[in-house]
């Protein structure tokens, strides 16, 4: 499936100045469509992918295909230079597999306080 440009979501991506290794986090806020803009955080992939070292402004948030990336990225022609929406659970559920783990503890953490973490640059939760 091809997407059309306008499909896409556009995004701000913060940074530390020295990159992002595995298990460090970006921070980023989607700005369009505003229906889900908020801060999320995202972490650079284990085994592949590049190093976050510099700020991007608008740059956009692509879904994909296949949505797991599991395999081969049907879509790869629109990937470079942009940030990758995967879906997280087939993979987790693999590794449960492998691990022999039926289950596993994951933490949500959600803003409910009144500060808007946008200005600050970095999700609320720091702030607590």
């Amino acid at each position: 499936v091809v997407r059309k440009f306008q499909d896409w979501i556009c995004l701000f991506l913060f940074r530390l100045p020295l990159g992002l290794g595995v298990n460090e986090l970006l921070y980023f806020r989607v700005i369009s469509p505003e229906e889900i803009g908020y801060l999320f955080s995202a972490a650079p992939a284990k085994d592949f992918g590049g190093t976050f070292t510099s700020f991007y402004d608008e740059i956009f948030l692509v879904p994909a295909d296949p949505a797991d990336g599991c395999s081969d990225m049907k879509n790869r022609d629109i990937l470079q230079g942009q940030v990758i929406l995967v879906e997280r659970g087939m993979m987790i559920r693999r590794s449960l597999q492998r691990q022999a783990l039926s289950w596993a503890v994951i933490s949500i953490p959600v803003n409910v306080s009144a500060l808007a973490s946008f200005p600050f640059k970095q999700p609320p939760w720091t702030l607590w």
